[in-house]
């Protein structure tokens, strides 16, 4: 992994008072840099995500489960007047995961969309 970026965190996400470890792995990319998020618990992954815009897993203030920060780009994250690029999209989804019977399960999912206001006076 020469030409990748690697970055890892430890908080609790199935609510057993354990930290688990957050794996990410960022690979160099042609429009954009794809992230591959892991979350491992004794030596095994249980849980991996993949997100183009380098964003992350976020604990949660009960450590049951965690938020998944993501770009989908099916949704109307990017500018209409041209191509923004992952980096620099007008939004992302928020999905929010619990930790039940054994399996992350997603409750609810939320649109957040960043405000562009364009201050060039012509």
């Amino acid at each position: 992994m020469p030409d990748d970026f690697v970055s890892s965190q430890k908080f609790d996400v199935d609510g057993d008072g354990k930290d688990e470890l957050i794996f990410s792995v960022c690979t160099d990319g042609g429009i954009g840099r794809p992230y591959t998020i892991h979350i491992i618990r004794d030596n095994k992954i249980i849980f991996s995500l993949i997100s183009l815009n380098g964003k992350n897993i976020i604990p949660t203030k009960n450590k049951n489960g965690f938020y998944a920060i993501w770009i989908d780009e099916k949704t109307d994250y990017f500018d209409k007047n041209g191509w923004r690029g992952y980096c620099c999209a007008l939004g992302h989804k928020k999905t929010r995961f619990v930790y039940e019977k054994g399996k992350f399960v997603p409750v609810y999912e939320q649109d957040v969309v960043y405000l562009d206001v364009n201050t060039d006076k012509k």
